[in-house]
């Protein structure tokens, strides 16, 4: 699996193998700039695809933008679930840099934060999304 590949071949360890199950987000990453739960993608399939996971997207504005805005807005407990998250979440403010808070669930609906941290999370996004608007 291309989790595998990441974390065991590269050394990319920021995504986590968690479920194995597409359910819990925190093995997220960006294939060719759209979200994909890395635990059940086969790494066959990424050859010639533009990965990306937080490591790799360190000179991205958005990536930044919530790497930044994470904690400001408090968004980490225990940081567990933050790389799925900000993975999760930059498709959106690529293409909608003032997102409602629905607009955020949605995208986020396949990541799960065990600590329970939703509202700050959201309110991490929203703070990037603001940040990237050039905090009008």
């Amino acid at each position: 699996m291309l989790v595998d590949i990441l974390r065991d071949t590269m050394g990319l360890i920021a995504i986590k193998r968690s479920c194995n199950r597409m359910t819990c987000g925190g093995c997220t990453v960006l294939i060719d700039g759209q979200a994909f739960e890395a635990c059940t993608y086969l790494a066959l399939r990424a050859v010639g695809h533009n990965i990306v996971t937080p490591e790799i997207a360190t000179k991205d504005p958005v990536v930044n933008a919530l790497q930044q805005a994470a904690p400001i807005a408090d968004m980490a407990q225990c940081g567990y679930c933050n790389p799925g998250i900000i993975m999760a979440a930059t498709p959106l403010l690529k293409q909608n840099t003032n997102p409602t808070v629905a607009d955020i669930k949605a995208a986020l609906s396949g990541n799960i934060c065990k600590c329970g941290n939703y509202l700050h999370i959201i309110n991490a996004v929203m703070l990037a999304a603001q940040n990237l608007r050039g905090g009008s």
